[in-house]
This record gives C-alpha cells, sequence and structure tokens, in this order.
C-alpha cells in the first residue's frame, strides 16, 4: 500500500499532500507547474482516475493474496496427510524450506502441490 490521502480541503492548505507513489509526490503544486488548476475538469479527472487505479490495484493485490493463501493451505493439508503434522509444524516447515531456497512460502507451496499431484496426491 503505497497511497496516501490526507486533507479533505486541499485547496485551503496548498501543501497538503494527496497522494504519493513510491517515486512520484503529488500536491497541488505539482498541477499548477503543468498548467492545471486545482478546481479545473482535468485535476478532478485526475484525481478520479488516480482514485480508481489505486482501487484496481487493490483489488488485484488482494485477488492475489488470497490465491496464495489459498496454495498455502492446501501445501499444509498435503503435509499434514502425508507426514503426519499438525498445523503449525506444516507451515513451520513450508516456511523454513522458503527461507532455506531464497524463495516465497506460496513458491514452496506451489511446487509442493505440482509435486504431489505428479506422485498422485489426493489433495
Amino acid at each position: 500500500m503505497h497511497d496516501v490521502t490526507r486533507g479533505m480541503d486541499f485547496r485551503m492548505n496548498r501543501q497538503v499532500l494527496i497522494g504519493y507513489r513510491p517515486a512520484v509526490l503529488v500536491t497541488v503544486e505539482s498541477f499548477e507547474k503543468i498548467g492545471c488548476q486545482p478546481d479545473s475538469d482535468t485535476y478532478d479527472d485526475h484525481i478520479r482516475f488516480n482514485a480508481f487505479s489505486r482501487m484496481q490495484t487493490e483489488l488485484e493485490e488482494a485477488k492475489t493474496a488470497l490465491a496464495e493463501r489459498r496454495t498455502i493451505d492446501r501445501a499444509k493439508a498435503i503435509l499434514i496427510e502425508s507426514r503426519g503434522l499438525n498445523e503449525a509444524d506444516a507451515y513451520a516447515l513450508l516456511r523454513t524450506t522458503a527461507m532455506n531456497q531464497g524463495r516465497r512460502i506460496a513458491e514452496v507451496a506451489e511446487a509442493l502441490i505440482t509435486a504431489s499431484s505428479l506422485l498422485g496426491g489426493k489433495i
């Protein structure tokens, strides 16, 4: 989450932070530098577009996180069934393996699911 919005009445305080990305800071002054006044339609459209873009990005991040969580849960279920571990130990094994291999837990989980399916796993 890189976006921040502060202050509702940005026309009163010219230094208010409207939003930022890692390398881009957007203030009222930056719009005036490119010839766009804060009360113009272009400015309002730009703000609406940025808000919509942020919502789309956040939605995609949430969908990705949910898909990764499901993958990790499937991998834990495979470890629980095949190795007789409890849930905490199955997650710890995934985490340790990911750290040892320098990979993300979701990547290790996906590899485990693939290997299990190739070996005829039921889950």
